[in-house]
């Protein structure tokens, strides 16, 4: 977990396993076809928020033969008491407010209010339950002069 930006879904790409059962909203709006970046609002988003509500309460009741990886930006109290009898392994992934913005430039206009938003009500909540998990580098690009 972590704000907008922090590099959740990076994370996870380069620690989950092949098998592994991911779960992100924002790969499952894609999959139901919402563009990219218009993965957090309209009819998509929806449809994605009830798959991935349905896929976390499967897991979370019945078990998973796999891990399962659970991207959550800023999970309720009652989401983290489940996580919790569910004896999860949380994550918490917070390059810092600062970096956070700085990507925020190349995100949607809704991106930097919801980062606010993360370090004003839940970075000290979630802190307190999670241990700090370094944060991926962020994606670099090499030039080259090969055409």
């Amino acid at each position: 977990m972590g704000p907008p930006t922090a590099g959740k879904t990076t994370y996870v790409q380069h620690n989950a396993k092949p098998g592994d059962l991911i779960v992100d909203t924002d790969a499952i709006a894609l999959a139901l076809g919402a563009k990219p970046g218009h993965t957090t609002a309209g009819l998509h988003a929806g449809f994605a928020r009830s798959c991935r509500s349905h896929v976390i309460t499967t897991v979370l009741t019945k078990g998973a033969e796999v891990p399962t990886w659970i991207i959550d930006t800023a999970p309720t109290i009652a989401a983290i008491e489940h996580y919790t009898r569910a004896s999860a392994h949380p994550h918490l992934i917070d390059p810092g407010k600062g970096t956070c913005l700085q990507r925020a430039r190349t995100r949607g206009k809704g991106t930097t209010p919801a980062i606010l938003d993360w370090y004003t009500h839940h970075h000290d909540r979630l802190t307190a339950w999670t241990h700090t998990t370094p944060t991926p580098p962020a994606p670099t690009t090499t030039a080259t002069r090969e055409w």
